[in-house]
């Protein structure tokens, strides 16, 4: 497929696509910078398994 069919191609796809607002972009670069940073999504508390730990053996 030549570079302009491709082109024409992605248009058709992403010519619905909304453009994205600089309040949408703010929020979700916050979200990304904070999953680079603890290596987990924001507002996502880290799992805990001391209750898994606690069960009796069988």
């Amino acid at each position: 497929m030549r570079e302009d069919e491709m082109d024409h191609v992605v248009r058709d796809v992403r010519g619905d696509t909304a453009l994205m607002t600089d309040e949408s972009f703010a929020a979700n670069r916050e979200k990304v910078l904070a999953l680079a940073a603890t290596g987990r999504p924001a507002g996502r508390p880290a799992r805990r398994w001391w209750g898994v730990a606690a069960l009796p053996n069988a």
